[in-house]
């Protein structure tokens, strides 16, 4: 009877930790799940906001635009200053690479 006992706590408490390490796995993957679709969210900004040019602009207006702002925001302008800059840089860019991407949808 008390071998019974035994075996039943050694399988509960094994039980525990399986169950609690399967917890914090999820937990973990819940939160990396909720990173990604933060960093993934639309901008609210309009393309036209984002290049800084009117909405009535011509192909060329945001081509000259787009480069602008590339040269001034590309990752690699920026390594020296650290992750943090690099990283705020690569946001920006993507952003304006977004940008870049509608307005031509929209003129072509």
């Amino acid at each position: 009877m008390t071998d019974n006992i035994g075996l039943f706590v050694i399988y509960f408490i094994a039980g525990y930790i399986v169950v609690s390490f399967l917890f914090s796995v999820m937990k973990t993957k819940k939160q990396e799940t909720k990173d990604e679709e933060e960093t993934n969210v639309p901008t609210q900004q309009k393309w036209y906001q984002i290049l800084e040019i009117e909405q009535t602009s011509s192909l060329d207006e945001i081509k000259k635009s787009y480069r602008s702002k590339m040269k001034k925001y590309h990752p690699d302008r920026v390594t020296g200053l650290g992750k943090e800059f690099s990283k705020l840089a690569e946001e920006k860019s993507k952003e304006i690479n977004m940008a870049y991407d509608e307005a031509l949808k929209l003129k072509r």
